[in-house]
């Protein structure tokens, strides 16, 4: 936590803003999931079923996970004994998180430049169960490039909750509204009601349409900064 840092600070969602399905080094235009019947027999539909449909709570048990409620190892456990998958929890993990880690250069570039040249603190807000949590943080390195990153199991709200982003407010004194990119639309829509300048993320461009970030243009063209 921040402790009441003053800033001005910017927000990313993860997922369809910093990371994006693919390897490391090569982005894919399918999800992390399309080659898994292929590459470790297993049938997605099945697995999805049971992992991210409602259960008793009303809630999937990945929901349950993202919130801090559940670890995943242990969710998955006897659903891939169930569906006859050879493999390990952490081998499954594994497929599944380096199928789901190409991290979006363009973007890393304008943050590098917001940080270093204009004095903005840029964040992670997303909904993450912790150990892919870790992996995002640590492995992929994106410690590196951004500030902190605050995460739903952390939290113990989801971005669907306006909770969320009270208890990131109260992490920091704004010295302006921070602004937050997110490429889902129910999460811009309770971040607005939540006092945010939130804004629907469609591509690296977005950052530039921003009406506070328009400035921004100028390193577009002088730094080839282009959308994917």
């Amino acid at each position: 936590m921040e402790g009441g840092r003053v800033c001005r600070a910017i927000f990313f969602d993860v997922d369809g803003v910093v990371v994006h399905p693919g390897s490391r080094v090569s982005r894919s235009h399918q999800p992390w999931f399309s080659a898994l019947q292929s590459d470790l027999a297993l049938d997605f539909a099945a697995l999805s079923g049971r992992l991210f449909s409602p259960g008793l709570e009303a809630m999937s048990p990945m929901e349950l996970c993202s919130l801090g409620r559940s670890d995943i190892a242990d969710v998955l456990g006897p659903i891939l004994k169930d569906l006859r998958y050879r493999g390990t929890v952490g081998d499954f993990l594994q497929y599944w998180f380096e199928h789901d880690a190409y991290v979006d250069g363009a973007l890393l570039r304008i943050v590098e430049i917001l940080r270093a040249r204009y004095g903005y603190r840029c964040y992670l807000a997303t909904n993450q169960e912790h150990r892919r949590a870790s992996f995002l943080w640590d492995v992929l390195g994106l410690k590196e490039r951004f500030d902190g990153m605050y995460y739903s199991a952390r939290l113990g709200y989801s971005k669907k909750s306006p909770e969320f982003y009270q208890v990131v407010e109260a992490d920091f004194a704004f010295v302006e509204t921070p602004i937050y990119f997110d490429d889902h639309e129910p999460f811009v829509q309770i971040a607005l009601e939540a006092g945010w300048d939130a804004c629907l993320y469609g591509s690296v461009d977005s950052l530039r349409e921003h009406p506070r970030l328009r400035w921004l243009d100028r390193h577009y063209a002088t730094e080839g900064i282009c959308s994917p």
